[in-house]
């Protein structure tokens, strides 16, 4: 997997920091110097670039997605290629200060009461 250091560049993108990582890939706190933004930039393995028609869908997602707009819903700005390499170029959402960042970090706490639970899903669901 491509490892990616705080200043490089990665196309258009300057990565600040990894912010996480799993199985499909790593994720970046980047920024798009053109756009004046901070997004969260998924850098996927490079198998996923070679698998025919996969960057397309990826691109054709991009597009049907951006059009959605919901507080709880990360905006996909775009997807593309580079050094060989997918990925996936998306609104950052800091995580709320005193909060866990992740939903493993939630869990791993112990059981959510069922009032926060219910918070949770009202957020998500309308």
């Amino acid at each position: 997997m491509l490892e990616l250091k705080p200043g490089a560049r990665f196309g258009p993108f300057v990565i600040h920091q990894q912010i996480g990582e799993n199985p499909l890939g790593t994720v970046y706190l980047a920024e798009e110097p053109a756009a004046t933004r901070q997004i969260a930039l998924k850098v996927l393995g490079r198998e996923f670039a070679d698998v025919p028609g996969f960057l397309p869908y990826l691109k054709q997602q991009v597009e049907r997605s951006s059009q959605l707009q919901h507080p709880n819903l990360v905006v996909p700005y775009a997807a593309g290629r580079v050094e060989g390499a997918a990925y996936l170029a998306s609104s950052y959402v800091a995580p709320p200060r005193g909060r866990p960042d992740s939903l493993a970090a939630l869990l791993a706490a112990g059981p959510l009461p069922p009032v926060r639970v219910r918070a949770i899903l009202e957020d998500i669901v309308p």
